[in-house]
């Protein structure tokens, strides 16, 4: 089933509820995170509260673009287990009380509806799938786009606020179109990546290139888990640990100042058995006690350091969450990888190992026009870096 757009003059949109309701091939695009595989996957192990949306630009009755948002159910019964309202988090943290109150003291007796274009699971421009060269058109499109979804939901509901995510700072084709439409910039925290050289074809050319400082770190960071074994786990036993990789992954989510979807290893499970060869999943364990947990995605020339799970009772005495972003080093030398991308968190200690900041521009509209204009003078208007980034590398 699909709503499509009647009035003359505007864009030839549909809207779907699920990838599989889309016939025709998607767009061109660049990434894994858009195909149908992983986009099923997501459906398949969405937690509740939490729902998908196409919107499908035609022309000619040919499919040129669509637009990826989830859903985010403000009245959902189980809200606390979908979105954060940690005061750090920045979504919020400029907003007083009171607005907070107003814009998520929601009633129950219908939906109040957070939309976001991108992938909350993600940290990257994973929102907009286009033809060819049209991400300029695209973009001016976005606004549109957002508002023939909101009449749509609407009509059983009430749209609370919309997001548009992670577009790179260097390469914004939506700043001025979006802020032109009254959405306000959202401060956030940068995206954490590193190059990886055609000079590396093992980890241990990646040592070969530490400074003597950083060598010695490694060292002893590596003495922690000698004791230990690191295996490739498959998908039948991620099924039969399926409970033990909740624990560790619940564990990691609610120390996670920046979240604002909790899912469980349902969705593990789910991208395991779509994306087969191209995800990796490693485990640490001591005496077959699964201590932690890495997910990898192979996605082209680009590796994703995609989600972890930890014990943190061991993460000390065998410093765990470091070991973890080495291993992550050596899966995208191995994949051949030319870029690895760690997420958002632990900004620093990614600096450590060689990890790059690179700034990408979000966006905020409450659908409230006097509470979306007094937002605009309570959001923080700059990045302020608190940490310092370090350099691992004798060059």
């Amino acid at each position: 089933m699909f709503l499509k757009s009647q009035a003359i003059n505007t864009p030839d949109f549909s809207i779907h509820p699920s990838i599989s309701d889309l016939q025709k091939s998607l767009p061109e695009h660049r990434s894994l995170f858009l195909d149908k595989d992983y986009l099923m996957s997501m459906e398949e192990s969405s937690p509740s509260g939490l729902s998908f949306r196409y919107v499908c630009l035609k022309k000619k009755d040919e499919l040129v673009a669509a637009f990826y948002f989830q859903i985010i159910n403000l009245s959902s019964q189980d809200i606390c287990q979908i979105v954060n309202f940690e005061p750090y988090s920045k979504l919020v943290s400029g907003l007083s009380m009171l607005v907070q109150k107003m814009l998520f003291g929601v009633k129950k007796d219908k939906p109040h509806y957070l939309v976001v274009c991108g992938n909350m699971y993600l940290s990257g421009d994973y929102g907009i799938l286009h033809e060819g060269n049209n991400s300029q058109r695209t973009a001016e499109l976005l606004p549109e786009a957002f508002d023939f979804l909101r009449k749509e939901l609407e009509k059983v509901g009430k749209v609370i606020a919309k997001i548009a995510k992670d577009f790179p700072a260097e390469n914004d084709h939506h700043k001025s179109i979006l802020t032109s439409r009254k959405y306000h910039p959202l401060v956030m925290d940068p995206i954490m990546k590193m190059k990886i050289p055609a000079t590396w074809n093992s980890f241990d050319d990646y040592l070969a290139d530490l400074s003597p400082k950083y060598l010695k770190r490694y060292s002893q960071i590596k003495k922690k888990i000698t004791k230990c074994e690191v295996r490739v786990m498959g998908l039948d036993e991620l099924i039969e640990r399926k409970v033990r990789l909740d624990e560790l992954y619940l564990s990691v989510q609610l120390k996670s100042p920046v979240r604002l979807i909790m899912h469980d290893s349902d969705y593990l499970i789910s991208i395991a058995h779509r994306l087969k060869s191209k995800i990796e999943f490693r485990g640490i364990f001591e005496k077959e006690k699964l201590l932690a947990f890495m997910v990898g995605i192979k996605d082209k020339d680009h590796f994703e350091a995609h989600h972890i799970g930890i014990d943190y009772e061991y993460n000390r005495s065998h410093s765990l969450y470091q070991n973890i972003l080495y291993f992550y080093i050596e899966m995208a030398i191995q994949n051949k990888s030319d870029e690895l991308s760690f997420g958002r968190t632990a900004l620093e200690m990614k600096t450590t190992v060689g990890a790059v900041s690179h700034p990408f521009n979000a966006y905020l509209k409450l659908n409230n026009s006097l509470l979306n204009g007094i937002a605009g003078h309570m959001l923080p208007k700059e990045y302020v870096m608190d940490w310092i980034p370090r350099n691992p590398f004798k060059n």
